[in-house]
């Protein structure tokens, strides 16, 4: 739980990754705020992609990211296949 005013239960947030993906796919959070959907990929062996103006709210989700094993905590990847997002950037991401 953090400071963010409508943080969703990461819970609920890690269901809709697990019916919408598979490991490895990145996720797209353009309004990241705090970073749950970011720290919920990250658990599930997504890759992430992360954008947040409010440079209190982009730390936070820094520092949450930080407090996640690398892995996640649950399903494998593939670490074979190095992609981008569309834009050319780099997965596992955070963007002010």
């Amino acid at each position: 739980e953090t400071k963010h005013p409508t943080e969703k239960p990461i819970e609920l947030i890690e269901k809709l990754i697990k019916v919408s993906s598979k490991p490895g796919d990145l996720v797209v959070d353009p309004f990241m705020g705090s970073g749950t959907t970011a720290v919920a990929a990250k658990n599930l062996g997504r890759r992430y992609l992360g954008y947040e103006l409010h440079t209190p709210y982009l730390n936070m989700a820094r520092q949450r990211l930080r407090a996640v094993p690398s892995g996640g905590k649950g399903e494998k990847t593939d670490d074979s296949q190095e992609s981008t997002d569309p834009a050319g950037s780099k997965p596992d991401s955070l963007r002010p």
